[in-house]
Parts: C-alpha cells; sequence; structure tokens
C-alpha cells in the first residue's frame, strides 16, 4: 500500500511539503467553504492541476457539477430564487 507521501507525489504531482504549505496558507480551511474539516487535493480533471485542498464535501460538489460554473451559477440561481426562498423560509407556519 501506498504511504500518503507516494499517494500525492502520483496522482497530483504535489510532495507533502507542498500540501503541508497549501495547508499553511489556506489556515487549514477549505477554500469554499472554510471547514476545519480533513482537506482533500481538488485538482483539474482535464489537465490535472491542482487547484487547492477542500473539505470532501465541496470537492464532491464540483465533481457533482461536473467541473462546469455555468452549471454551478444556474443551481445558486434556482436555489435564490424568489420561489425557492419562499418554499423554504423558515418563517412559514
Amino acid at each position: 500500500m501506498a504511504t500518503r507521501a507516494q499517494h500525492l507525489k502520483q496522482r497530483y504531482g504535489i510532495t507533502l511539503v507542498d500540501y503541508d504549505q497549501m495547508l499553511e496558507e489556506q489556515d487549514c480551511k477549505c477554500k469554499i467553504c472554510g471547514a476545519k474539516d480533513k482537506l482533500v487535493v481538488d485538482h483539474c480533471h482535464d489537465r490535472g492541476h491542482v487547484r487547492g485542498l477542500l473539505c470532501q464535501q465541496c470537492n464532491t460538489g464540483l465533481g457533482m457539477f461536473r467541473d462546469t460554473p455555468e452549471i454551478m451559477i444556474k443551481a445558486a440561481e434556482y436555489l435564490t430564487s424568489e420561489n425557492m426562498q419562499s418554499l423554504c423560509s423558515v418563517d412559514q407556519p
């Protein structure tokens, strides 16, 4: 079984030192939501470039939206639409 250092190098082309430096630069927080959960390496699936460290939920969310900003924007618009806001309002009886 590969060590963590071997996994990072083989899968993402980074060292454990690189990971720790990113972790420090991000104040040990997910680059999207700020959670201090265990952070995973987020990378571009087309080119393999490392983009940052994310919590598992945010990393999975990006993948579920196929790393496509247009789809993510449409999802945000859907959730913030007036109809959704009225359906999900806490003020409703």
